[in-house]
């Protein structure tokens, strides 16, 4: 992992992540386009990740609508640097519609602007778990001085 001292790139640590967990990494996690940035950490403060997990069944405008004022509309001072989407497992859906791999797509391509901010999850909420405990790990024993936070 190729760590910069001045502003280390997140997907980085998520890539390190599934490979520690033995878990499929996505092919990308941010779709940045021309004028977007990917996500960095801010070292010596605490970088938050917003996580949103939900049924997302299916994935709609008001699910887009409020990730997007959580995001943006909370206060510089808690430094959030991307959101997590987390949607809950086949199982976990009333009149299942769309399957969990349909929905994480359907948010994938629900709006390039955003796509820089965010990623989704597709692995089980059991490997969520697992997973954000790891990538705290992780923050914790890097070289970076950083303070992590999800």
């Amino acid at each position: 992992m190729m760590v910069s001292s001045s502003s280390p790139l997140l997907e980085d640590y998520i890539a390190r992540t599934y490979l520690e967990l033995g878990i499929d990494k996505p092919k990308d996690f941010f779709s940045v386009c021309f004028g977007q940035h990917a996500p960095t950490l801010t070292p010596h403060t605490v970088n938050r990740i917003l996580v949103y997990p939900g049924k997302f069944n299916p994935p709609h405008y008001g699910h887009l609508a409020t990730l997007h004022d959580g995001f943006h509309n909370t206060g510089a001072d808690l430094n959030l640097i991307v959101a997590m989407i987390v949607p809950r497992g086949d199982g976990y859906t009333d009149h299942l519609q769309l399957t969990k791999s349909e929905r994480a797509n359907l948010w994938r391509g629900a709006d390039d602007y955003l796509s820089d901010y965010y990623w989704v999850f597709e692995g089980c909420y059991g490997h969520w778990i697992e997973f954000e405990k790891t990538l705290v790990e992780i923050f914790a024993s890097t070289v970076l001085p950083w303070n992590g936070c999800i």
